[in-house]
């Protein structure tokens, strides 16, 4: 009974978060999809698989931000994407991925401009079925109309261009083999309720990395790869942006959950390293330094020798000696007028990462992540760092 109790707890904490993320999920979103239809999808999704309650929030919300950047509903009845909770060895976490489906991925591929028409199918050894590669290519299936079509011939990926030629890619039942007993979830999820779906998927990945692809197109088989693989998405980085802007304040009525004051949690030691420098931007040691410029005792060793300046130098030697003594003086120095382009900073560490400390540079983008401004600019920095992620440890 207290198991239940405690369940239907969670679920309403569940639901209470995403209810107050909706309008992070809704900026996400194309304009023909909303959040409210997404959020239900998400619950449903929860409730068909309750341990997805045992995962962070923070990754969750993540998932969903995620899906919906992508344009894909996370429901498992109509395989556009699924939610996945994933042990997280590492952290000691239980977290959510987004694992795209067969049919999420054909509907990323078919909003490619150069794409007429894509399609994945599994051929049955009762089916007639031929194909042939190199320049005079062609690839044809005719299934059987028995009631039982046998068992699993091959799979096959087939993608039409506006011009008229097609390219394809064939599997045979031990190559999808192999790779679902290299997938951590090989045994259950979709591979074991959706087997057909997933070996679809398996083929169709192979050609999404054939075609003239979009940037959704390639972080949804970035994102595959990093679950089939077991590697963690870091999509908590989504929530962590989405918790800056919707955590209620102090005193503004808001009821605050428990998933807030985690969230919250996971935030202070940003907030501490923020809190100083808000200080001196405040003035705070504004008194300290008039005190030092009216009493010469109390002025730095370079401020000491202005009155040796006060005599009329020549124009541009009083140009230098003003900036010095206000540089002195902590106003406008020249650090802070330099532009920090945070998302570049980031590139470049992940771009210079390396197997050995991939881990120690994560943790550094995630924290300069939340200084990243505008959501592409964001989407690019996650995508180069799951991009790098499975580079490094294929």
């Amino acid at each position: 009974m207290s198991q239940l109790v405690s369940q239907q707890e969670q679920v309403k904490t569940v639901r209470d978060l995403i209810e107050r993320s909706k309008k992070q999920i809704q900026m996400a979103l194309p304009r023909h999809m909303n959040a409210d239809r997404m959020g239900r999808i998400a619950m449903t999704s929860i409730m068909r698989d309750p341990r997805l309650l045992e995962c962070t929030p923070q990754s969750l919300i993540g998932a969903i931000i995620q899906s919906a950047q992508l344009g894909l509903e996370p429901d498992d009845l109509r395989g556009m994407a699924y939610l996945i909770p994933f042990r997280n060895n590492k952290r000691g976490t239980v977290e959510v991925q987004l694992l795209p489906g067969y049919k999420g991925l054909m509907d990323l591929a078919r909003r490619s401009a150069k794409v007429s028409a894509i399609e994945a199918d599994v051929v049955h050894t009762e089916d007639t079925f031929s194909y042939r590669k190199g320049t005079e290519q062609f690839l044809h299936h005719v299934k059987s109309e028995k009631a039982d079509p046998g068992g699993i011939k091959c799979v096959y990926a087939l993608a039409r261009y506006n011009n008229g030629q097609c390219q394809f890619v064939v599997l045979t039942p031990q190559d999808v083999e192999k790779i679902r007993k290299s997938s951590r979830a090989g045994e259950e999820g979709p591979w074991v309720t959706h087997f057909d779906e997933m070996a679809k998927k398996t083929a169709l990945r192979q050609l999404c990395k054939l075609l003239p692809s979009s940037s959704e197109l390639q972080t949804a088989v970035a994102l595959d790869e990093m679950a089939e693989a077991g590697v963690p998405q870091n999509l908590e980085v989504f929530s962590d942006r989405m918790g800056e802007t919707s955590t209620a304040s102090p005193g503004n009525g808001e009821k605050r959950t428990k998933l807030d004051a985690l969230a919250e949690k996971m935030r202070g030691k940003e907030t501490e390293r923020r809190d100083p420098v808000n200080k001196d931007d405040a003035g705070v040691s504004a008194p300290s330094e008039r005190k030092s410029e009216n009493n010469p005792t109390t002025r730095p060793a370079e401020s000491q020798t202005a009155p040796q300046e006060e005599k009329p130098p020549p124009p541009k030697k009083a140009a230098k000696g003003k900036a010095v003594a206000k540089s002195a003086g902590g106003e406008g120095t020249e650090p802070r007028e330099e532009k920090f382009d945070p998302k570049e900073t980031a590139l470049a560490l992940i771009r210079s990462a390396t197997r050995k400390d991939f881990h120690d540079v994560r943790a550094t983008v995630l924290k300069m992540i939340k200084e990243i401004k505008g959501a592409q600019n964001l989407l690019d920095v996650t995508n180069a760092l799951n991009a790098r992620q499975i580079e490094i440890f294929k």
